[in-house]
């Protein structure tokens, strides 16, 4: 788990948008949206959804990034505040992840569960458009391979 967290700081330099912090917040969020262990077989960091989301919010205002800035680190220290939890959502098992976001999921409150269908929409933009991913789940870009043509 060390060796991932050092791993992601190092790759949050290149981002263009987000910071560490948020790069480190969206890479466990990939995580806990497509695990390793996926029917797909491809996880969300191997998907790059974090550099697909740091590239889709370049189009944007900065009021805009600055709104996703503010909802990821949120987002990282929602534990803390609402668990009273000693670990961040970025620092969480990903079992624990799952869990607290699930919660999000089915809330009683509106605007909470827009927010959390909002985000993994996002999330789901940027796995989904992945070439391995499209690939694997039959999706071709221009024609099929020969034999799917019969």
């Amino acid at each position: 788990m060390k060796q991932e967290a050092e791993r992601s700081s190092a790759a949050a330099d290149t981002f263009s948008v987000f910071s560490r912090a948020e790069a480190a917040v969206a890479e466990a969020l990939a995580l806990t949206f497509f695990p390793r262990q996926n029917p797909i077989g491809i996880s969300g960091i191997e998907a790059q959804v974090p550099r697909y989301l740091d590239n889709y919010l370049l189009q944007f205002s900065f009021f805009f990034r600055l709104g996703f800035s503010i909802i990821l680190r949120v987002l990282n220290w929602a534990p803390v505040v609402l668990l009273n939890s000693c670990r961040t959502l970025k620092r969480m098992p990903e079992d624990d992840r799952e869990r607290f976001l699930t919660r999000w999921r089915g809330s009683g409150w509106y605007l909470v569960r827009l927010g959390f269908h909002g985000l993994k929409l996002l999330f789901s933009t940027a796995y989904f458009n992945h070439p391995e991913v499209l690939q694997r789940i039959g999706y071709y870009e221009v024609c099929p391979p020969e034999q799917d043509r019969k």
